[in-house]
C-alpha cells in the first residue's frame, strides 16, 4: 500500500535546501532546513535515494530500501560529508563495462585475476572516479555479487554501479512470470539499479536500460524517473550511462535535454559516433575479448574546461619484453631472409580488421576511431612511397576493407577509380580514388543503429552490402538502392506505452530488424551469380545476386570467432563452432564434405557467453590456393591440410597475444586472420605481434618480423609487394628479394 516519508538532506550535520531526493520515479527539492516529503508505492519504488552533489560524499548510504520503512509519517534523512575534490571542475573518471565476474577458478573474468587487473589499470593514473556499466558478475547470484563488490574494492576511488540482465540472471532463469522482477539479489548486495549524481559541474545519470528484467510497474516508474531526473537538472552537461546500446529512436527523444554523451557496453563491442550533437561510445568488456575481435578495454573520459574526451585504453595480457626491438625491425638472425623492408609509417588511429587495398599503385585504407576525435575514414598513400595522397573522413569508424570499381563509366573521364567504404553505424560512401572527391553517401535500412563489421562488395556498377539484420545492392553511380533482403527469423521491434497515461515509452529491443543484434563479422562471397553470406547464429545464406531473393539456407553452429568464407575450387569453404571445415555447393547449399580440424577444447578458458559451449572450438583464420588449405586453430597454430583437408601437410605453432582479440578468452595463443600466400610462401599476421614468412611447402619459418601490437587485418599481397598493418595503425610495405 502506497505511503509517505518524511526526511532531511544534512550536510555536516546542517540542512542544506535545492538537494534533490527521488522515490525512483519522482524527483523532489529540499526545502529549508534540508525538509522533503516522498510518496512511495512499494510496488512501483524499490528505493528512496539522494542525488549527490558537487562537493559532498554521503556518510554511510545514499540510498534506502523501501521494503526496510516502516510506513507512513517515517523519516528518512540522509547525512553528507564535505568532499572538495568533486567539485573540481577539470577531472577524469573511468567506464569498466561487461565485468562478468565469476568465483570459479579457470574462467577467464574469476575475480582474481580482476583484481590485479583493476589495480593495475587505475595505478597508472589518477580516476576521479569509476562507473561500471551493468553486467558486473556472470551468473547474478548472491556468491558472485559479494565477489565483484570485494573485487572493485581494489579500485583507488569510488565506484559507480549499475544493474544489467547478468546480474540478474539466476532470477530470471527461476522467474515464473513477468510480475517478478529480477533485481533482487543484486539490490540486496549493490543497491539501487538507477540513480544519478553530480560531479563537477556535471550530470551523471546510471541508469539500467533493460526492461524485462523489471516487472512491468518497476520499469514504467524507472522509465518516468529518467525524464523527471533530467528536468529537474535541467541546465547542468549531462552524461548518460546505460548497459544496452541506445537506438537512434530513443536517443532523438534526448536530443532536446542536456545530455551531451552517452556510454554504454552490453555488445562486447567498441562503437564511437556522434548523432545529433550527442556523442555515444561503445566500450568492449573489460574481463576479455571482444566479439568483433576489439581487446579487452576500459574507457577513460576526460572533462576538461567543461569538454568531454574519450580514450580506449586496451588492457595488455602480458608485460613487453624491453629486449625486443622497435617495432619494424627484423626479429632474430634468419639467413637469407626473403622479405625487404621498402618503407613503414605510424598512423594517428587504430586500423582494427580492415585489410588493406591496392588500386594504381595506391593503398587505400579503412580507419578505426574508437575515441570520438573525427581520425575515422578512408586514407589513400602511395603504393611506391607511403606518403599520403588524401584522406576522407566518415560518420563513424570504418572496420571493414574498403572496395574498389575500375569501371570508370559512371564518372567524369578525368576522374579515377570508385572507392567504396561502409561505417559501423552503416553509412555507405563512394570516393574518387584519384582525387578521394565524394560522389555520395546512402545509409542502409536501421543507420545508425546497425554495427556493419562486413566488407562491401562491387561487381558490375553493384554495390553489395550490408550485415545479419539486412543485406542489399545499391547503385554505383549514385547509391541508390536496388533492392533490400532481411532474413525473417528476426523480431519486429515491440512498442510500449505508459499504463497511466498511454503516452509512449522508449524501450530497447535488441533483436529489432533494424539493428544488428548480435552482429555478424564475415564478409559475404560472391560466386557467379550467387551471394553467400555467413550469418552470426544462423548459418549460410545463398541469395540471388540480381534480386536478393533467398535461394537456399544452411542451419550451421556458428557464433563469435569464425573467419571470412573463402572460394575454393568451385565451392565455398567456411567453418563452424565444432572446429569442422565445410565445403558446400554455392548453387545449392548443399554440403559436399566436412572435416574436423581441430580438437581444442579451451579446458582452461570455459565459454562464457552463456549459450553452446561447442562455440569454444570454433576456428580463428582460414586461407586457401589450389593446392592447399590453411587453418589458423585456436590452440594457436597455422596449419596447411590437402585440398580436400584429408591430410595434415605441417603445422606452425604461434606466440601468445599481446592483447586479448580473441572473443570471451584471454592470456591466449591464436591468430585472428586467415593466411596468404605471397609467392612460394604463407604469410601469417598473428596476435603475438609477429610476421611470420613460412615455406608453402614444408611450414619452415623463412622471415619474421616485429610490429609491437597484434596483426589483426589479413595482409595484402600485390604482386611481390606486401603491405602489413597492425592494431596500433602500423603501415609497413615489404617486397620479396630476388633469389
Amino acid at each position: 500500500m502506497p505511503f509517505h516519508v518524511n526526511g532531511r538532506v544534512l550536510i555536516n550535520g546542517r540542512g542544506r535546501a535545492g538537494m534533490a531526493v527521488s522515490n525512483g520515479e519522482t524527483v523532489v527539492r529540499t526545502h529549508g532546513g534540508g525538509r522533503y516529503r516522498l510518496d512511495v508505492d512499494p510496488i512501483r519504488h524499490r528505493f528512496v535515494f539522494v542525488v549527490l552533489p558537487d562537493g559532498a560524499a554521503p556518510v554511510g548510504s545514499f540510498y534506502r530500501p523501501v521494503a526496510s520503512l516502516p510506513g507512513s509519517g517515517v523519516g528518512v534523512d540522509f547525512e553528507l560529508d564535505r568532499a572538495d575534490q568533486r567539485k573540481r571542475r577539470n577531472f577524469m573518471f573511468a567506464q569498466f563495462t561487461d565485468i562478468h565476474a565469476v568465483v570459479e577458478t579457470g574462467w577467464a573474468s574469476s575475480t582474481g585475476i580482476l583484481g590485479k587487473d583493476v589495480r593495475k589499470a587505475l595505478s597508472e593514473w589518477e580516476p576521479a572516479f569509476v562507473v561500471a556499466t551493468g553486467d558486473l558478475t556472470k551468473h547474478g547470484d548472491l556468491t558472485s555479487l559479494k565477489a565483484y563488490r570485494r573485487l572493485m574494492r581494489a579500485a583507488p576511488c569510488p565506484v559507480f554501479n549499475m544493474f544489467a540482465a547478468h546480474d540478474g540472471q539466476k532470477e530470471h532463469r527461476a522467474r515464473k512470470s513477468v510480475a517478478e522482477g529480477c533485481t533482487r539479489n543484486y539490490e540486496s548486495i549493490l543497491g539501487p539499479t538507477y540513480y544519478s549524481f553530480d560531479w563537477g559541474g556535471r550530470h551523471f545519470v546510471v541508469f539500467a536500460n533493460e526492461d524485462h528484467m523489471f516487472t512491468p510497474p518497476e520499469a514504467e516508474a524507472k522509465a518516468h524517473w529518467l525524464w523527471n531526473d533530467l528536468k529537474a537538472h535541467k541546465g547542468r552537461p549531462t552524461v548518460l550511462l546505460v548497459h544496452a546500446p541506445p537506438s537512434h529512436g530513443f536517443l532523438d527523444t534526448i536530443v532536446d535535454t542536456d545530455v551531451d554523451s552517452v556510454f554504454f557496453g552490453h555488445w562486447h563491442s567498441s562503437k564511437a559516433y556522434s548523432y545529433r550533437g550527442i556523442q555515444v561510445f561503445g566500450t568492449p568488456p573489460f574481463a576479455f575479448g571482444g566479439i568483433d575481435k576489439s581487446p579487452r578495454s576500459y574507457r577513460r573520459v576526460r572533462i576538461q574546461q567543461g569538454r568531454l574526451t574519450s580514450e580506449l585504453l586496451p588492457i595488455r595480457s602480458r608485460q613487453s619484453n624491453p629486449a625486443l626491438p622497435a617495432p619494424g625491425h627484423r626479429f632474430g638472425a634468419v639467413k637469407k631472409t626473403p622479405l625487404r623492408l621498402l618503407w613503414s609509417r605510424h598512423l594517428d588511429t587504430k586500423l582494427h580488421r580492415a585489410a588493406p587495398v591496392v588500386c594504381n599503385e595506391k593503398i587505400l585504407l579503412a580507419l578505426s576511431d574508437e575515441d570520438g576525435k573525427g581520425r575515422q575514414g578512408v586514407l589513400c598513400l602511395s603504393l611506391e612511397t607511403g606518403q599520403q595522397q588524401w584522406r576522407r573522413r566518415t560518420d563513424s569508424s570504418v572496420k571493414n576493407a574498403v572496395a574498389i570499381s575500375t569501371s570508370s563509366q559512371n564518372l567524369t573521364e578525368n576522374s579515377g577509380d570508385l572507392a567504396v567504404a561502409v561505417s559501423v553505424t552503416g553509412r555507405l560512401s563512394a570516393f574518387d580514388t584519384r582525387s578521394g572527391q565524394s560522389l555520395w553517401t546512402t545509409d542502409l535500412h536501421g543507420h545508425p543503429d546497425r554495427w556493419i563489421y562486413t566488407s562491401p562488395v562491387v561487381i558490375d556498377n553493384v554495390v553489395y552490402v550490408g550485415a545479419k539484420a539486412g543485406y542489399g545492392a545499391y547503385n554505383l553511380a549514385d547509391g541508390e538502392p536496388l533492392w533490400y533482403y532481411e532474413p525473417s527469423s528476426l523480431r519486429v521491434l515491440q512498442n510500449r506505452v505508459s499504463l497511466l497515461d498511454g503516452k509512449p515509452l522508449w524501450y530497447h529491443e535488441p533483436t529489432d530488424t533494424r539493428s544488428d543484434y548480435l552482429p555478424c563479422y564475415a564478409s559475404p562471397v560472391v560466386i557467379q551469380d550467387t551471394i553467400v553470406l555467413f550469418v552470426q547464429r544462423t548459418g549460410m545464406i545463398g541469395l540471388e545476386r540480381a534480386s536478393g531473393r533467398e535461394l537456399w539456407r544452411r542451419e550451421m553452429d556458428f557464433e563469435y570467432m569464425y573467419p571470412q568464407p573463402v572460394a575454393f575450387d568451385g565451392g565455398v569453404l567456411s567453418c563452424g563452432d565444432r572446429g569442422e571445415l565445410v565445403k558446400l555447393d554455392p548453387k545449392t547449399g548443399q554440403i559436399l564434405w566436412r572435416r574436423q580440424i581441430s580438437e581444442h577444447k579451451f579446458s582452461e578458458h570455459k565459454y562464457l557467453c552463456g549459450y553452446k559451449p561447442v562455440s569454444s572450438e570454433a576456428l580463428a583464420g582460414l586461407g586457401a590456393n589450389r593446392n592447399d588449405v590453411f587453418v589458423i586453430t585456436p590452440s594457436g597454430d597455422c596449419r596447411a591440410y590437402s585440398p580436400t583437408c584429408s591430410r595434415l601437410k605441417w603445422h606452425f605453432e604461434l606466440g601468445r597475444e599481446l592483447l586479448d582479440t580473441t572473443p570471451y578468452r584471454r592470456g591466449f595463443r591464436s591468430g585472428t586472420v586467415g593466411p596468404v600466400v605471397l609467392g612460394k610462401f604463407i604469410v601469417i599476421g598473428a596476435g603475438d605481434g609477429h610476421l611470420y614468412l613460412v615455406d608453402r611447402r614444408t611450414g619452415m619459418l623463412k622471415d619474421r618480423w616485429w610490429f609491437g601490437s597484434p596483426i589483426s587485418a589479413v595482409p595484402c599481397v600485390e604482386g611481390e609487394r606486401l603491405i602489413v598493418t597492425s592494431f596500433d595503425g602500423l603501415l609497413a610495405c615489404f617486397d620479396l628479394v630476388k633469389g
